[in-house]
């Protein structure tokens, strides 16, 4: 996959590819987004969509222009890159609405020692950043299972399976009747970034996209 194709018609069209993680599809900012594709003149941008780290690696390799998603600390610090925030936020736990700690106002990690936690899959940045809280703090899940596919977490949670930690934002657009979210005691932060090369900074592909997310 090319990052630009030149022609289509009788002029010249500059096509990007964007990288987006699923949930961001469904947010408001993503909606603002795709009102590019009216304004931009000459430029028309297509989406892939995957898990953050698999989008940052397509970003670094020119595959794609850039990449809504959540990087993992060591991508945040690579000095290839250049982040630019769009959405800050925290993790909350997700709970079935009858567990034990469905009624508490907020619960620690040291809560879920020994609980069934359901973490994203390893090659994301979710997972990076939720198991460096749980290391930090000093607490191994006693079991874990991996999953990413938001919906299918959801329905675990509700069919008491587990208990899952997402973005507050992220548990708004996915609600079920059955499932409680508690805030944390331990502040993690998981926020939503447009991710791309920084010698990109002024690439007119890359502008309109940037001026829609400092909007």
């Amino acid at each position: 996959m090319a990052l630009v194709d030149a022609h289509q018609g009788q002029g010249t069209l500059d096509h990007a590819f964007i990288g987006v993680i699923p949930p961001v599809g469904r947010m408001d900012f993503f909606k603002n987004f795709l009102a590019v594709n009216q304004t931009a003149k000459n430029i028309n941008y297509s989406f892939v969509d995957g898990s953050s780290h698999a989008l940052i690696e397509k970003v670094k390799n020119t595959t794609l222009l850039a990449a809504f998603g959540t990087p993992s600390q060591e991508e945040l610090d690579d000095g290839l890159l250049e982040h630019q925030l769009v959405l800050e936020d925290h993790v909350v736990a997700v709970l079935p609405l009858q567990h034990a700690l469905a009624s508490k106002s907020e619960i620690g990690l040291s809560d879920l020692a020994y609980e069934n936690v359901i973490l994203p899959q390893k090659d994301t940045g979710s997972y990076s950043i939720i198991s460096t809280a749980f290391s930090l703090a000093g607490i191994k899940p006693r079991q874990y299972k991996e999953c990413s596919q938001i919906d299918i977490v959801m329905d675990m949670v509700e069919n008491n399976a587990g208990i899952a930690l997402f973005s507050s934002s992220i548990v708004d657009l996915y609600k079920r009747e059955h499932v409680v979210t508690i805030p944390l005691k331990q502040k993690i932060n998981k926020s939503i970034y447009l991710s791309f090369l920084r010698r990109n900074r002024r690439n007119k592909l890359l502008t309109p996209v940037m001026d829609m997310v400092t909007h």
